[in-house]
């Protein structure tokens, strides 16, 4: 009947414990654990470039638009009341909605007419006269982005 009672040194127990490898990590834990360390640092990179590029390329949108604006208000500026007025019925024959057609009765048909701080005004502005203008008397590179990324990289 008499049984060996449990050990109760436990700093013996953890020093067997540790010298014979408890708790350490075999060669392929460590590998493994390396591995992922790596492709989280490595998907974190692509995620980063992924996001600068989508930036570049906004940026590079907005420049679009801006230009366009800019060269069709330059074009407009350029013409002659027969070219302005050619310009006023293409663009009344675009409008879809009813109120933005009476608005562009109202101001004669006249791109300068437009407050472009009123939100349909501003709309109509950017909608249609400017690709209107550009579709009349623009290059391709007002028409088509790509053109226009081509002609910054040349």
């Amino acid at each position: 009947m008499e049984e060996k009672a449990p050990s109760k040194n436990p700093v013996g127990y953890l020093v067997t414990a540790l010298k014979s490898g408890y708790g350490e990590k075999s060669p392929d834990e460590r590998k493994r654990e390396e591995a992922a360390r790596e492709a989280v640092v490595q998907n974190a990179k692509v995620r980063e470039e992924k996001v600068l590029a989508e930036q570049a390329e906004d940026a590079l949108k907005a420049e679009f638009s801006a230009h366009q604006k800019a060269r069709a208000a330059e074009l407009m500026a350029t013409q002659d009341a027969v070219g302005i007025s050619k310009l006023g019925e293409i663009v009344a024959g675009a409008l879809s909605l009813r109120a933005m057609r009476q608005r562009w009765e109202e101001i004669d048909r006249d791109p300068v007419k437009l407050d472009l701080r009123k939100g349909n005004d501003k709309l109509m502005y950017g909608g249609y006269v400017v690709a209107e203008a550009l579709k009349l008397w623009g290059t391709p590179k007002d028409l088509d982005f790509d053109e226009f990324r081509k002609s910054l990289k040349a």
